[in-house]
């Protein structure tokens, strides 16, 4: 993620054999990366808010972490332990859209349509209207309009599913349909560049990952492929440096390793 004002981008980085994570910083400046820390807490998302940086995983588990004193401290849990959601913090709130959650009982995986929306200054969370669909491994992000667009992820069909783009508005909870695309898709990068979203690379139903970008108009709730292409494929983040998009493959776990 990139921290406001301070060119910094933030990844997560699962240690193998354990149930902890490693966060990075990355300078856009400098070209360097720095690690600040190690959490108790695998499979973790995260985004910031203000000043502090946020991870949700695991167990329901929710931090937040201090960058500047680097302290952790643990906060209400979320309703449903979930993974492969869509994250994203909007007007000092944090929202987190659709994912999976393990059965016990039938010892299956349930795709989740749910809504969640947390606030930190109450340390509090609470239930949202559900997506039209339910889904995983979705992106998120905010328009200029204020509006956030939950796009593509899988369902029962995942080239139905990924080719859904829906919009919540916060202050009405209601969710609209949008226009779909051309490409159904999961797991891609997906980020707002001044007044446009950006769909960049992940998977398709039919031949495993895709390397294209899509640029979708919200005004005029449209679709089209533009270039260039990524040249990676699968499971991508985005975020955005001033004019330009900044992307992180996460099937490369090593800060280091930027071939």
């Amino acid at each position: 993620m990139v921290k406001d004002g301070q060119l910094r981008i933030f990844v997560l980085a699962d240690v193998d054999g354990q149930d902890s994570c490693r966060l990075h910083a990355y300078d856009v400046g400098a070209d360097r990366w720095a690690e600040m820390g190690m959490f108790p807490v695998r499979d973790a998302w995260l985004t910031t808010i203000d000043d502090r940086i946020y991870l949700l995983g695991g167990d329901r588990e929710v931090y937040a972490f201090d960058k500047e004193v680097r302290h952790l401290t643990a906060k209400a849990k979320m309703p449903l332990a979930l993974f492969d959601s869509a994250m994203v913090a909007c007007r000092g709130l944090l929202f987190v859209f659709g994912g999976a959650n393990w059965v016990s009982s039938s010892k299956t995986y349930r795709i989740s349509a749910g809504a969640y929306c947390y606030d930190p200054a109450r340390n509090v969370w609470k239930n949202l209207a559900p997506m039209p669909t339910a889904r995983s491994k979705c992106r998120a992000c905010v328009g200029l309009d204020g509006l956030i667009y939950v796009v593509g992820g899988c369902g029962g069909n995942l080239d139905e599913a990924g080719k859904r783009v829906d919009a919540y508005n916060i202050q009405t909870n209601q969710w609209q349909s949008k226009g779909v695309k051309s490409t159904g898709r999961a797991k891609m990068g997906l980020v707002r560049l001044e007044d446009k979203l950006y769909a960049v690379a992940g998977s398709v139903a039919t031949c495993g990952g895709v390397l294209a970008t899509e640029r979708y108009d919200p005004e005029a709730n449209r679709w089209e492929p533009c270039e260039p292409a990524f040249p990676l494929q699968c499971d991508m983040h985005c975020a955005v440096v001033p004019r330009s998009i900044a992307w992180k493959n996460m099937q490369r776990s090593n800060p280091d390793d930027r071939g």
